[in-house]
């Protein structure tokens, strides 16, 4: 009761009649706040069905206020409301009293969630997937972080489970490759990365669906919370990268291409430094004078070192271009011009 008189008016009356209204077993020791939203839904899907909608990799960070982002879906089978988006310095975490929505290293302004109230009515089984990865390759892996909030781990455990399918995303057809159990009071309260090596699971040339589920019996004793991020999908084999050397650089550096203006083809030089893991998540993106993305060129895993990467233009209109390396610690955009 206190827990719900917390956030009432002062008022007798009314906390009688809020009471009264909750169903029993709904009021809850600790630091859950008793209120959740139902949905009822088996199976959401976006517009267009996901069997419509394949990528070649993968990058989502769910800046976008839609949710599920485009191709991915949502599966539900405990009826609850399952996954959503929350966006960073959220107070206090949905379905708690207390705790602040964060972000990892290299994040934006928003994650996806879910935590107790977003599941079913006794258990939850929440289910985040999605679209179809084509053509997944020996080189290939997945990396993700994931949190599980300090503010809801004092008193509930909590299980996360990563799996694969490589034919539909039903339930039914996917192979669980992780599984990763937290204990109530876990001091592990941090953002973690987490990577797999996808062809350690598929063959090549695979098309797979990976989905996140988080999974409780009881949600009335147990069930916290998580959060998901950063979700990439990337090869370790790109054919228009040269490494120049493999020393260890002290900083990063995006340099102008060369030459600029360019038709058809340029080059383009940047440095990765010595990371704690030894390797670093590279993106680099081109995009057109309005900001829209015209081509991922690099989304890799790569060694510290310098590297070049020749970069040809022959299917774009003349005109001004920007590329952006982006990795965990900065982003930094040049301009280049193509001129046909």
């Amino acid at each position: 009761m206190a827990l719900v008189c917390k956030n009432m008016k002062n008022n007798f009356l009314q906390i009688l009649l809020v009471l009264l209204s909750i169903p029993a077993g709904l009021i809850h020791a600790g630091d859950r706040s008793p209120f959740r939203n139902y949905s009822h839904n088996y199976q959401n899907y976006p517009n267009n069905t996901i069997e419509d909608f394949s990528v070649t990799n993968l990058y989502e960070s769910f800046e976008s206020t839609v949710f599920p982002p485009p191709g991915w879906i949502k599966i539900n089978p405990d009826g609850g409301s399952g996954w959503t988006r929350v966006t960073v310095g959220t107070t206090p975490i949905p379905g708690w009293n207390g705790g602040t929505i964060t972000a990892p290293p290299g994040g934006g302004s928003a994650t996806a969630f879910c935590t107790w109230n977003t599941g079913g009515i006794n258990g939850n089984d929440q289910w985040l997937v999605t679209p179809r990865i084509t053509n997944i390759q020996s080189g290939d892996s997945l990396t993700f972080y994931l949190l599980k909030p300090g503010y809801t781990s004092q008193t509930f455990s909590d299980t996360f489970i990563v799996l694969i399918s490589t034919t539909t995303p039903t339930q039914g057809a996917f192979t669980a490759i992780d599984t990763i159990g937290i204990a109530s009071g876990s001091p592990d309260t941090l953002w973690r990365k987490h990577r797999y090596r996808i062809a350690d699971y598929v063959s090549p040339g695979a098309n797979v669906y990976i989905a996140f589920r988080e999974k409780v019996q009881d949600n009335q004793n147990n069930g916290a919370a998580f959060q998901l991020d950063l979700v990439n999908v990337f090869s370790s084999s790109i054919s228009s990268l040269n490494i120049l050397n493999r020393e260890f650089p002290v900083s990063y550096k995006l340099e102008q291409n060369y030459p600029n203006p360019f038709n058809p083809t340029t080059n383009i030089k940047f440095t990765i430094p010595l990371d704690k893991n030894n390797s670093t998540e590279v993106r680099l993106i081109v995009f057109n004078s309005l900001g829209q993305k015209v081509t991922t060129l690099i989304n890799s895993n790569l060694s510290p070192g310098s590297y070049e990467y020749s970069f040809d233009g022959a299917n774009l209109n003349s005109g001004i271009y920007y590329y952006t390396l982006f990795t965990e610690d900065i982003t930094e955009t040049r301009k280049m011009v193509l001129i046909k």
